[in-house]
């Protein structure tokens, strides 16, 4: 006997406005409960809330350390806005590390330029921004 209780999924006549505007999060990248009731305004309660009730529904996923990830949103051609200074810091982040390795290399410490490298990669992966 499974223990997974079939849910069927949402559609966007399902959700609130907070359920937007965690969809809405997620479709920039990984965060946190925490995150989006501060950046929204809401009660870190009841974006839990909402996190957990649009788990159960298989539309997004916990991943560990408090951080979800978006698995699918109900609303139908959802085209959220791209959140321009995440964009603008991750450009600001990636120029600096190629900075670091183009100095590295100038000064032939290659150990140094292989860091720099490795945390442009990050950067541009989004890894850096969730940490």
């Amino acid at each position: 006997m499974s223990s997974v209780i079939d849910i069927m999924p949402l559609d966007g006549e399902d959700l609130n406005p907070t359920d937007g505007a965690i969809l809405d999060e997620l479709h920039n990248g990984r965060c946190t409960p925490t995150f989006i009731a501060d950046k929204h305004g809401y009660s870190s309660g009841n974006v839990r809330n909402r996190m957990t009730y649009l788990a159960s529904h298989g539309h997004i996923e916990g991943i560990g350390g408090g951080l979800y990830k978006l698995v699918n949103d109900p609303r139908e051609n959802v085209e959220p806005e791209p959140d321009i200074n995440a964009l603008q810091e991750r450009i600001n982040e990636t120029q600096s590390e190629l900075e670091n390795i183009e100095a590295a290399f100038e000064h032939g410490d290659q150990e140094t330029a292989q860091k720099a490298l490795k945390r442009a990669r990050e950067v541009l992966s989004g890894s850096s921004l969730e940490e």
